[in-house]
């Protein structure tokens, strides 16, 4: 009975891997007739049994196509500028020896189970993300074969990634946006914060700055930190770096501790923080925003994490930092909708403070967790805990979606960082934080003001890869 058991077992599993590579094969053939020829770059894929398929014009040899430095990924640049001085000559230079790197980019990628095309077809760049975690595919450098895949010239011979049979499914299907539909409710919001920012307050000092800053910096540029007006400079800067994965963008004269601290001090002048100020921050991170605010202003911050490991690693930098007072901190675990009235002081008749209200919120990069449907409900909380009146202001920054994109965004399946990183995270446009900004506050909160950083964030992501690959053996593997 034994033996019979286990042939009728085997006869399954061969069974089973005979429908695999069958449908693997139909897979393929789709896949492949779907992409269509790529007009900058060029890739190789090499399948099991070494067939290679190519897409692209191979770039000739590097040393009779271009002069210029090499990086530490092997690959041929222009040689990078020695000024800074803008003129409509080395703009033209520029973008002339820009598109020469991009023609001359190799993408190769092995696969080494058929599997994986079944994984493309299904869930398009989620599915290759997760045949290679599987092992199933590599490449002896993922970057360039993803910039190859991802450039904007490049995209009409990508979208079929996009329109995956998963993706059609739930698009189309009657049950499709319910099982899609996620929870922002309160319970679940601190399940998804354990999920990632209690994973260990080791593990993100090991490749966060100093200061335990976990958002967009601002990098030198405008005196005043601004950063609308170091745009330029910044996207030039990152057209230099973005195929040099050795290039961590520090130097002596800008470290990403520094970045962190001007971008810390630019919302504290944005939200034009007193001494005598009381101020709400939503999302608390490490502590750093509420920390300097309250050293270098003198005011009074509450500050909230639904995370307990984050707010233990708050109390305990709060305690080390000598120039505040006792009590000058508050650190709170609880959900943005639940913030109990604040505390009352011997200043608050002084200024005039509306009972039971802050003079300022600011929120860095948490609104990104808030989830689509209940925006509303956020700007009405925040509404409620801020003190009416000119005096009231509010500062927020977040990580946007297009407008362009986003209501496919949202009627879409799980990207990577949806699913692997930021479980729950659900990126606003700027259309829809002006839209609940409206519902929300009724009129009584008004826009004015927003600002682009995100150029920014391509160095600090770079700072923040460098710092964990060089600590990963030593500090956060063990």
């Amino acid at each position: 009975m034994v033996t019979l058991l286990n042939i009728i077992l085997s006869l399954l599993q061969q069974l089973q891997q005979y429908v695999v590579a069958q449908l693997a094969v139909w897979a393929r053939w789709l896949v492949l007739s779907q992409q269509q020829e790529l007009k900058v770059g060029y890739i190789e894929i090499e399948e099991p049994e070494g067939t290679v398929i190519t897409r692209g014009t191979k770039p000739p040899p590097r040393h009779t196509y271009m002069s210029g430095n090499e990086t530490g990924n092997g690959h041929a640049v222009a040689g990078e500028a020695k000024t800074t001085k803008k003129s409509s000559s080395s703009s033209s230079s520029s973008s002339s020896s820009s598109l020469k790197s991009l023609e001359s980019l190799e993408g190769r990628l092995k696969d080494h189970s058929n599997t994986a095309w079944l994984r493309l077809l299904l869930f398009g760049s989620l599915g290759l993300a997760e045949a290679y975690m599987a092992g199933e595919v590599d490449s002896p450098d993922l970057t360039t074969f993803l910039v190859v895949m991802l450039l904007a010239e490049n995209r009409p011979a990508t979208a079929w990634a996009k329109q995956t049979a998963y993706d059609v499914f739930f698009r189309w299907s009657v049950v499709g946006p319910a099982l899609l539909r996620k929870a922002h409710d309160v319970a679940t919001a601190r399940l998804n914060a354990v999920r990632h920012y209690s994973l260990s307050n080791a593990l993100f000092a090991a490749f966060l700055d100093g200061t335990m800053t976990y958002s967009c910096p601002l990098w030198r540029g405008d005196p005043a930190g601004g950063p609308l007006s170091t745009m330029a400079e910044v996207q030039e800067e990152n057209s230099k770096d973005s195929l040099n994965d050795h290039h961590d963008a520090e130097d002596d004269t800008d470290t990403l501790e520094e970045a962190q601290k001007r971008k810390l001090r630019f919302v504290v002048r944005a939200a034009r923080i007193k001494p005598t100020d009381h101020v709400l921050e939503i999302g608390g991170g490490w502590g750093s925003f509420a920390i300097l605010a309250a050293s270098e202003t003198g005011c009074r911050v509450t500050t909230i994490t639904p995370s307990e490991e984050q707010a233990s690693l708050i109390r305990e930098r709060v305690t080390a930092t000598a120039s505040l007072s006792p009590g000058q901190v508050q650190v709170l675990v609880c959900d943005y909708r639940e913030v109990p009235p604040p505390s009352s002081s011997s200043s608050e008749s002084s200024t005039g403070r509306e009972g039971g209200r802050f003079d300022m919120v600011v929120s860095i990069e948490m609104l990104e967790q808030v989830g689509h449907e209940c925006l509303t409900t956020y700007f009405r909380c925040v509404d409620r805990y801020l003190t009416a009146g000119p005096g009231g202001i509010a500062v927020f920054q977040s990580i946007t979606m297009s407008d362009a994109h986003y209501e496919r965004y949202l009627s879409g399946p799980d990207d990577f960082v949806r699913r692997y990183v930021f479980t729950g995270g659900e990126l606003p446009s700027v259309a829809a934080l002006v839209e609940g900004v409206r519902r929300g506050a009724g009129g009584r909160l008004v826009v004015e003001d927003v600002s682009s950083a995100g150029a920014h964030y391509a160095r600090a992501l770079r700072c923040w890869r460098r710092r964990f690959l060089d600590r990963f053996d030593g500090e956060i593997v063990p």
